[in-house]
């Protein structure tokens, strides 16, 4: 069953295509067995994979009106230095839930975000934990899923929600990793707070 437009993605590999609200097991990645690591001579996979993310056309239209908004607001914003930003962020998260060290998170994240934090890590055994470790590099794919902004009086407040797509390789195994992730910042008296994570919605592991 296909799913709202607004959650779509594409994904293409080895030649095949589906298009799902998630990345089942049939949107496998390539991988090319030919390269051999120099000191043991066992395959070292290479993951290629090519993914479009869908979005419902409104949806679209919304983001970029409060994305306007936010440039009124932030002038020097930028949303490609955000998404870099954003993933750096997205690393250090699932770097401290592998190490289960998530509760030195706080500075980062916040109470609902913590929260949303520690069901996921609760759920996985330690093997997961450690296939959830993306380091910036691995996170192939990061998009804006919806932007918004709020004002109230003399303050603004804007969202920005993320779906970021990491491939890494993991032992003899190739793993996917599918976050969504929304940041959050306030903006009063013409001075900006730093951003940070508000909620972890979705945190997904398969391996080829």
């Amino acid at each position: 069953m296909a799913a709202p437009i607004s959650r779509r993605l594409l994904c293409s590999f080895s030649n095949k295509s589906i298009v799902s609200p998630y990345l089942y097991s049939k949107c496998r990645p390539q991988i090319n067995t030919r390269m051999y690591s120099d000191e043991n001579k066992t395959p070292d996979p290479q993951l290629h994979s090519r993914i479009l993310y869908i979005q419902n056309p409104w949806t679209v239209l919304r983001s970029k009106w409060h994305t306007y908004k936010l440039n009124s607001i932030d002038k020097s914003f930028n949303m490609q230095d955000f998404l870099d930003g954003a993933k750096q962020a997205i690393s250090v998260i699932t770097e401290m839930m592998a190490n289960n060290e998530s509760r030195n998170l706080n500075s980062l994240v916040t109470e609902q975000a913590q929260e949303d934090i520690s069901a996921i890590t609760s759920s996985f055994d330690s093997e997961q934990l450690e296939k959830i470790r993306v380091a910036v590099k691995d996170i192939h794919f990061i998009s804006p899923s919806t932007v918004y902004t709020v004002t109230d009086k003399d303050s603004h407040y804007v969202n920005i929600g993320t779906v970021a797509i990491a491939f890494k390789k993991h032992q003899s195994s190739a793993v996917l990793v599918d976050i969504s992730a929304t940041f959050e910042r306030q903006y009063k008296n013409s001075e900006a707070s730093d951003w940070s994570v508000s909620s972890v919605s979705r945190l997904t592991i398969k391996q080829f």
